[in-house]
């Protein structure tokens, strides 16, 4: 399980990813006392079931207040009508996840979950619905290039005098979903994303 104590590691790299043409002027004490970081990591992939129906999985996992958190979400889509009417059913399904339960690789070679009890709760267009208790394996094996891309500018929730990095980094995938113990191939893409936030400083961002 990778570990995450690291902030101010992973603030150096992301300024280390920055266009060396595009210094940014030092911040005040004032804006040091607001400054924040970010950082998230998210999968997902496409895969066809041996019932000839597709899935959409994803993976997520992000720092919040209290400490690391994480989600599962899986799609089924309907099987193809075979008589008229046609009330396709579809079943969806999310689980929580602790920081413990979701892995992911900080260079985007992996992430996976093992075991993960999830609910699919199913429903047509016809009315009704139903559940079912499925167990859910997931891994993602990074396999091209990383491609990264680096934003600076105002913050993302537009406060004046805040100003922010975003360096995002993502990488094509292979996908393995095994339900109950079936496996189903496909291919996806594996992300990470990190952001600093400098504010305003505390006394309106003005002198005397």
């Amino acid at each position: 399980m990778l570990r995450r104590a690291l902030p101010v590691g992973l603030a150096a790299a992301a300024l280390a990813l920055v266009p060396a043409g595009a210094s940014a002027a030092p911040a005040s004490a004032g804006d040091a006392a607001n400054a924040s970081t970010s950082i998230s990591y998210y999968a997902h992939g496409s895969v066809t079931l041996p019932d000839g129906r597709s899935a959409d999985v994803s993976l997520g996992e992000f720092r919040a207040v209290d400490g690391w958190t994480g989600s599962l979400n899986l799609y089924l889509s309907p099987p193809p009508c075979t008589g008229w009417p046609c009330m396709p059913t579809m079943e969806s399904g999310y689980a929580e996840l602790d920081a413990d339960d979701v892995t992911f690789d900080r260079n985007l070679n992996r992430a996976a979950v093992e075991d993960v009890p999830v609910t699919l709760s199913s429903w047509s267009w016809g009315g009704g619905s139903t559940q079912r208790e499925v167990t859910v394996d997931v891994v993602l094996t990074g396999t091209g290039r990383v491609d990264r891309d680096t934003y600076r500018g105002p913050c993302g929730e537009g406060s004046p005098g805040c100003k922010g990095v975003r360096v995002d980094a993502a990488r094509d995938a292979d996908v393995v979903l095994t339900i109950d113990g079936e496996d189903s191939t496909g291919t996806g893409r594996i992300t990470r994303g990190f952001g600093v936030d400098i504010g305003a400083p505390t006394n309106g961002g003005g002198e005397g």
